[in-house]
């Protein structure tokens, strides 16, 4: 996978098990997907952040139909907060950044008779390893690629073990420093994943 590949695309290939062969975590990554499109969207510059709110600035060159989609969203309802734009579109985005993976010959789809889920392959692990080791060096380097460390923030958050390398207390002190110049995104996915928990177990 080349640098060009966007946040929701490394994430997605991120979330697979590669001993189990399959896509893990799954409730988590709906909102963990819309998330890096947001932070993908803010640090191409098209969308920022107004007291708390989303807000559309630069609609143009958006060349992703995943990202292309969702600034066109914001673009249509602004004034929306960054929690409400983490819950919108959970239920589709798995499948568009899916769709995507697998028409670059990146991810299997199988569709299984009587069954809602399909099964998600890896034909060449070679780009999950990477993606792996991107997250890793970012939890190490103290200025590591912006993009590689909301990478390492959003898998932190889904629960992906790829996160999960050092210490709890160490990580998460490193993860929040790295998550502050990305605003109100962490906080707003990790309080959506909170209450989504919550709600799942009849708020015990």
């Amino acid at each position: 996978m080349n640098g060009s590949a966007t946040l929701p695309r490394r994430l997605y290939l991120l979330a697979y098990d590669t001993r189990r062969q399959r896509i893990t975590h799954r409730f988590e990554l709906r909102y963990a997907l819309r998330a890096a499109i947001l932070i993908e969207l803010l640090l191409r510059g098209h969308i920022a952040d107004r007291d708390g709110t989303v807000l559309a600035e630069r609609t143009g060159g958006c060349d992703d139909p995943v990202l292309r989609a969702a600034l066109a969203e914001i673009e249509a309802a602004p004034g929306r907060s960054w929690k409400h734009w983490v819950r919108a579109g959970h239920r589709s985005v798995e499948r568009a950044v899916s769709d995507q993976l697998s028409a670059d010959g990146l991810i299997t789809v199988r569709h299984r008779l009587g069954l809602r889920r399909a099964r998600i392959t890896v034909p060449d692990l070679q780009p999950v390893l990477q993606i792996t080791n991107d997250v890793r060096r970012a939890l190490r380097e103290e200025h590591p690629d912006p993009a590689d460390a909301a990478l390492l923030a959003l898998a932190d958050a889904a629960g992906l073990p790829a996160a999960a390398t050092t210490g709890r207390r160490v990580r998460r002190q490193r993860i929040d420093r790295l998550a502050e110049p990305l605003g109100p995104v962490f906080p707003a996915l990790r309080a959506v994943i909170r209450g989504m928990r919550a709600a799942a177990s009849g708020g015990s």
